[in-house]
């Protein structure tokens, strides 16, 4: 990710100032993050997707490509709504 965040650096300051970045890691902070972590909560299924949405996919031929496409549809959908609901 180094060079795309050089690069936004660089455009936000109208000029190239950022040639490097170097990326440190804390081993105190990754051992004490560890500890506190807490086991993950189970995963909600996906809210289905909506009928127009469904609809719109009867159009992909591929059976695979078709559950694939929903499948991403309803995970995007549902990260949606969880952030909505942080807010």
């Amino acid at each position: 990710m180094s060079p795309e965040l050089i690069f936004r650096l660089n455009n936000l300051l109208g000029q190239r100032t950022v040639d490097e970045l170097v990326f440190r890691i804390n081993p105190s902070a990754v051992s004490e993050a560890q500890t506190r972590a807490e086991a993950p909560a189970p995963k909600a299924a996906p809210a289905p997707a909506p009928t127009e949405l469904l609809f719109a996919a009867g159009s992909i031929a591929d059976q695979e490509l078709r559950a694939r496409f929903i499948r991403a549809a309803e995970n995007c959908i549902a990260r949606r709504d969880a952030m909505i609901t942080r807010e």
